[in-house]
């Protein structure tokens, strides 16, 4: 049997949601560099892959796993520093082809488009940050009186994905006009993209000693 939980709870919890979501993060500062970098398109697939990875907390949570998960250093461990050396990996990555790229007026986005939702998948997946989160915070909705605790964890965890989703878009929306307005501006695309490399590391390092902590 499904159980929601009660409508005050709901509208508290989406109410928070909303605060968090437009809080900048290393997420959202993910999904502003893939915009502007590779445009709207890009931008979509880091939001889409970054709510799966979303998904993947809210299960883990629901179904108990995140206590196994955390109750083992070694996991624990891996999720915590993998995400934020993830990150800079991509912005080594960048830094390395374009300075193997023989054109200056050439943005590097000839990676496949289906890596910026995997990426956006281990960016959110491996945030230690949301796995407390969705841990900490989002049980504290939860009606314990009505019992079948999972089906009510999913539901607002589901809610908190629409939340994020439609946010993201927007979000997507604006970046993408300032990435195009960038680009008009710069006639040196190397200079742009050694800039995408050091958000990047920037955000990693950011992530390493912030949210490792």
């Amino acid at each position: 049997m499904i159980t929601l939980p009660d409508i005050t709870s709901i509208f508290l919890f989406s109410l928070s949601s909303i605060i968090l979501v437009i809080t900048p993060g290393p997420a959202f500062l993910y999904i502003f560099t893939k915009t502007t970098e590779k445009g709207y398109k890009a931008g979509i697939l880091s939001v889409l892959g970054i709510e799966v990875g979303t998904l993947l907390h809210i299960v883990t949570v629901a179904f108990s796993f995140s206590t196994v998960l955390l109750s083992s250093s070694i996991a624990f461990t891996i999720i915590t520093y993998g995400g934020a050396l993830y990150l800079i990996f991509l912005g080594v990555k960048t830094f390395y082809s374009t300075y193997n790229s023989n054109s200056k007026n050439t943005l590097i986005i000839k990676s496949a488009i289906s890596n910026d939702f995997w990426s956006g998948v281990i960016v959110s997946a491996l945030n230690p940050k949301s796995i407390l989160f969705f841990v900490v915070f989002l049980p504290q909705f939860v009606n314990i009186s009505k019992r079948n605790e999972a089906s009510q964890i999913l539901f607002l965890g589901l809610l908190f994905i629409v939340i994020a989703v439609t946010w993201g878009f927007i979000f997507v929306f604006l970046s993408n006009k300032l990435g195009n307005y960038l680009k008009t501006k710069f006639t040196n695309f190397k200079i742009l993209n050694y800039i995408v490399g050091i958000i990047y590391i920037g955000i990693g390092l950011f992530s390493l000693f912030f949210f490792t902590k």
